[in-house]
């Protein structure tokens, strides 16, 4: 069963998150709502495809990332601003730091010679190492493509 009221919840801190990185940035004050709006969606589409066992975190990552790309481009043309100023805050909350940080710790244990070289270890490491990639691999990949296919042409000068 689906936690609705935590899924809610976890939006609005997405959604928050975006807000702090977006005023980080420095982007216009009247884009906030939107950034928000964005990142929020995003963040329930990828917690809601991930509850319901519908795909794992990379292929739901990459779906949310293009959504909040797709986004970020109707927002900023309805703004009348850069695309990036909603897709970049938009996307923070979904890098995976924590997971990158357990595969970085994982590394360093193994290559200190802290702990006897375990397979068990090593498997882990290497888990959460290529899950990291796979993450932030899907961000950029959600963000490029929406962006290639609803840009407007322009005439080259």
């Amino acid at each position: 069963m689906i936690a609705w009221e935590l899924l809610m919840q976890n939006s609005i801190w997405a959604g928050l998150a975006a807000v702090g990185f977006a005023l980080l940035f420095n982007v216009p004050r009247r884009t906030l709502f939107g950034c928000t709006l964005a990142s929020a969606l995003g963040y329930a589409v990828r917690s809601l495809l991930l509850e319901l066992g519908l795909v794992g975190i990379e292929t739901g990552t990459l779906l949310a990332a293009t959504l909040v790309s797709v986004l970020g481009v109707v927002f900023g043309r309805v703004w009348r601003v850069p695309a990036v100023v909603f897709a970049v805050p938009g996307l923070i909350p979904f890098v995976p730091g924590s997971l990158a940080f357990r595969a970085v710790s994982d590394l360093l244990t193994l290559t200190t010679g802290a702990v006897s070289a375990d397979d068990t270890l090593l498997m882990k490491a290497v888990v959460s190492t290529l899950k990291s990639i796979l993450i932030v691999g899907a961000i950029a990949a959600g963000v490029a493509v929406p962006s290639l296919l609803l840009r407007r042409d322009r005439p080259m000068t």
